[in-house]
Formats: structure tokens, C-alpha cells, sequence
């Protein structure tokens, strides 16, 4: 279920050339090598076993239908290959959420996108109701799996399956986004241009939607869409330029169903609200909790930021005080944060934490990433009557950074 996309990552994309995205995806199809290579073949106790996989192999031609686990493999690995093109991406939690994304398909199966008549109207990649058909069964789906472990390790993998089926965060999008091109992928691969006009027309439409999940990835989808419309014209021999104009024309007479109504709080139930400040406040700081650890206060700060606007967003529309949010003189907004903190004092005794003061809270950030939030004492606001450290009942947010350490470390009094 997707939620409105996150066009502004582009504005944070460094500059790919054609020639550094053809790149790219040739690696990613290299890849799909390894998939050539069985384990045990010709060992000894394996005989039987490896007789029957060649035989198999001579059935089917390279790639052979892929499993779900070698598909989140490649996932997986594509993620590895592309996440440093976006530097805002954590590469180690997004690879985590492409490790995972697909586990459930153990209790639901793999989800027909197409649905029956090939179009995509029948299946959840347009109908709104067969998404939220979809989105519940996954949902129910984490709840039982989730249910058989150990507290500490379904605490782990509810936050990640759910943030992979919310799309809760950038790499939750970036991640969804390399999903569908590793699908354009074995389509190239797989098909090798034995496509049905009806298949081309579906993937013009479904590439174009998924696009939108994560836009700096553009470039790189329809590049394995040219691809494949590259491959089948040949094998066809006519041109790519007529092949794309015919599969178009079926686009006009399957015109894009309403976008799905998807949840899009990324609260556990009955957990704030996004109607009231506090609960908007509470809805960004449950977020936050969910990204991995930051390892400097501005990235700290950023995922902050980044929550808080995504919610204010929701709240407010897109166009209340749209990007680019600087921050100067006589600016001022009811948004609840900007991009850039408005203001930043030094805490007394603690000379590697800021403080970001709000209307309501004092946020204090130290610079490898731990995060505290307090409400604010106004008749206090700078610590003179009680120190920082000592206003426990105060705290309503207290997040360590990636080496364990809190806000109110020994570390940050030196």
C-alpha cells in the first residue's frame, strides 16, 4: 500500500549519468549468475540428487522460475549495489527490510498482480479492493509470525515487516522500488523478448505507478523497461519506438483505477493521533524510535526532521509551507518543525548536546546521534533550577545512538 511519494528525494539524488545507470543494472542482471549454481552437484551421497537437477536444468531453460527466496536474494543484493547512489539511504536496515520483505509469502503464497484477464484491473496491482485484500493478509500474516517468537526477536522483525508493508520509511520506498525492478529484471532475462502486447502494456503501467514510490529509481526502472521493449522488438523486427506506441495504445483503453485507501499511521494501534499536536508529536517520535540508531547528531536530526514533516504533511497537505523549508529571518510557520532547527543553545555541563527548543518540548541531540525529548519548563527553559539530567519525569523520548550511548552520557560532559 503505497502513500503519496516522496518526490523531494530527488532535489537530495546526486546527478547519475545514462552511461553510470547502464552500469548499474548490468551488474544487477550479472548478478542472476549465481543462480546458475547449484550446491552439492557431484558430491559424493549426491548422485541421485544431482542427476535429477540436471535433468531439470535441461528442462528449463536459464533463469529458471524463481523461487521467493531467490528473488529476495537478488533483492537484497541489488540493494547493496544501488543504495549508494542515495546517501540519505541506510544501506544495513535497507538491506535488512529486503532480507524480510517477502517472508510472509510462507503463510500467504505469492499474490497474483495481473489477476485474471493479464490487465492488472483484477489483481492488486490497480484494484483497490484486491490491495486491501492483500494488505490485510500480510498484516494478519505478521501478527501469527510475529506471535511464535521470543519478545526481543518480534520486536525486531514486527518493526521491519511492518515498516516494509507501510513504506513507512525512505528505505522502506527505496526498497519497494528495487523489489519491482528486480522483477523487470527476470522478465529481460526470463522472457528474452517472447512478450505479449497485453504484458507490455501492464508493465508500462505498473513500472510508471511504482516509479512513483521512490522517483530517484526512475532512471533506473525504465531502463530495464527500454530493455525489454529493446529485446522483444528485435526479436520481433520492428522498431522499439513502434513496439512502445502500440503497447501505449492499450493504456487508453485501461485507464488507472483510483489509488488504494492504504493505513498510513505509523503508530502501533491506539497510539496517538495525528488531529492533535501532542499526538502528531508522538506519531513522529514512534517513527523516529523505528529508523536504525544515527551516528552523528545531524543525521540524528534529520531523521527527526524528516518524521516530523512527514507527518505535518498529512496533516497540514503537501502545499503548507512546501520544500525547500529554510529557514531565515521572519519566518515562521504552524508547522511543528522545519527542516533547519529555528534555534540551538548550548547545555550547561554538557558540551557534546545541543538543545533545539520548540514551543513545547525541548529537544536535546548530542553530536553521535542520541536523541532526548523533554517537555519544556518554561519558567526553566535553559536548566538554571533543575540540570537537564535530573528532569527523568520530564522525558518523553530518550533514543541511544549507534554505540549505546544516551543524550546524558559520561561521553557528552567532556
Amino acid at each position: 500500500m503505497t502513500e503519496q511519494p516522496l518526490e523531494e528525494l530527488d532535489q537530495r539524488t546526486p546527478a547519475l549519468s545514462q552511461e553510470a545507470v547502464a552500469r548499474d543494472i548490468d551488474l544487477m542482471l550479472w548478478a542472476f549468475q549465481l543462480l546458475r549454481i547449484r550446491r552439492y552437484v557431484h558430491q559424493p551421497y549426491w548422485d541421485f540428487e544431482t542427476a535429477a537437477a540436471e535433468a531439470a536444468d535441461r528442462l528449463e531453460d536459464f533463469p529458471r522460475m524463481e523461487t521467493v527466496a531467490e528473488h529476495s536474494w537478488t533483492v537484497a543484493d541489488a540493494v547493496i549495489l544501488l543504495a549508494p547512489n542515495f546517501p540519505y539511504i541506510h544501506r544495513g536496515h535497507a538491506v535488512e527490510l529486503a532480507v524480510l520483505h517477502d517472508k510472509m509469502e510462507i503463510v500467504t503464497g505469492d499474490a497474483n498482480p495481473l489477476g485474471i484477464d493479464g490487465t492488472g484491473d483484477q489483481g492488486h496491482a490497480f484494484n483497490p479492493a484486491r490491495q486491501a485484500d492483500k494488505f490485510q493478509q500480510e498484516s494478519a500474516a505478521i501478527e501469527w509470525f510475529t506471535d511464535q517468537l521470543r519478545p526481543p526477536v518480534a520486536k525486531v522483525h514486527f518493526a521491519l515487516l511492518m515498516e516494509s508493508l507501510k513504506l513507512l520509511t525512505p528505505e522502506a520506498r527505496f526498497v519497494r522500488a528495487v523489489d519491482k525492478m528486480q522483477a523487470l529484471a527476470f522478465i529481460l532475462l526470463k522472457k528474452q523478448g517472447r512478450m505479449d502486447d497485453r504484458h507490455l502494456t501492464f508493465l508500462i503501467r505498473y513500472t510508471d505507478k511504482n516509479d512513483r514510490v521512490f522517483p530517484p529509481l526512475r532512471q533506473h526502472s525504465q531502463e530495464l523497461l527500454r530493455r525489454i521493449f529493446r529485446v522483444t522488438a528485435e526479436l520481433r523486427e520492428v522498431t522499439a519506438e513502434s513496439l512502445w506506441r502500440t503497447a501505449s495504445q492499450g493504456i487508453q483503453a485501461t485507464p488507472e483505477k483510483p489509488a488504494p485507501v492504504a493505513p498510513r499511521s505509523p503508530l502501533p494501534p491506539n497510539q496517538g493521533t495525528h488531529n492533535s499536536r501532542f499526538g502528531r508529536i508522538m506519531s513522529a517520535l514512534s517513527e523516529v524510535g523505528r529508523r536504525p540508531p544515527a551516528r552523528t547528531g545531524l543525521e540524528a536530526y534529520r531523521q527527526m526532521s524528516d518524521a516530523l514533516n512527514r507527518i505535518e504533511d498529512l496533516h497540514w497537505g503537501d502545499d503548507h509551507w512546501s520544500p525547500p523549508r529554510h529557514v531565515g529571518p521572519g519566518v515562521r510557520t504552524d508547522r511543528l518543525y522545519p527542516i533547519a532547527p529555528e534555534n540551538i543553545y548550548p547545555v550547561p555541563g554538557f558540551p557534546g548536546v545541543d538543545l533545539l527548543a520548540s514551543v513545547g518540548e525541548s529537544v536535546f541531540i548530542s553530536r553521535t546521534g542520541a536523541v532526548q525529548v523533554q517537555r519544556k519548563r518554561a519558567h526553566d527553559l535553559f536548566g538554571m533550577e533543575t540540570e537537564f539530567a535530573a528532569r527523568k519525569e520530564d522525558v518523553i523520548f530518550d533514543k541511544a545512538d549507534a554505540a549505546g550511548r544516551h543524550v546524558w552520557h559520561e561521553d557528552n560532559r567532556r
